[in-house]
C-alpha cells in the first residue's frame, strides 16, 4: 500500500524549479525513479515522452497517485473495434458500450 502523502514512483507530478519558478515541464509527469540517497536525481517522463532527471532544486506537486490512474491509456470494443479512452477493461460486445462517448474510431 502506498503513502498517500508521499511522492512514489508512477505517480503524477507537476514540477517547477524553484529559483526562477518557472515551469520546466509542460503539463502533469510521471515519476519513473525517485532519488534514495545523496546526488541521486529525480526521473520523470513527460506527457510528450521525453524523459528528465535532475537533482536541481525543484518543487514538485503531487497531482495523482498512481493507483488512481486507470489500468489502461485507452479501452476499446472487440466486436468494432471503437476506442473509449482510459479505463479499467474495454467491451467485449457493442451492446456493452452503448451510450458511451467514441474517442476513437
Amino acid at each position: 500500500m502506498s503513502d498517500s502523502n508521499k511522492i512514489e514512483v508512477g505517480d503524477m507530478v507537476q514540477v517547477n524549479m524553484d529559483a526562477a519558478g518557472m515551469n520546466f515541464i509542460r503539463g502533469d509527469a510521471e515519476v519513473l525513479h525517485v532519488p534514495q540517497a545523496t546526488g541521486d536525481s529525480w526521473h520523470f517522463k513527460t506527457s510528450e515522452g521525453v524523459i528528465i532527471y535532475t537533482n536541481e532544486p525543484i518543487t514538485i506537486y503531487l497531482r495523482s497517485k498512481a493507483e488512481d490512474k486507470p489500468g489502461f491509456d485507452m479501452v476499446s470494443c472487440s466486436q468494432c473495434g471503437c476506442g473509449f479512452g482510459p479505463g479499467e477493461n474495454g467491451y467485449s460486445h457493442c451492446h456493452d458500450h452503448q451510450g458511451q462517448k467514441v474517442i476513437e474510431d
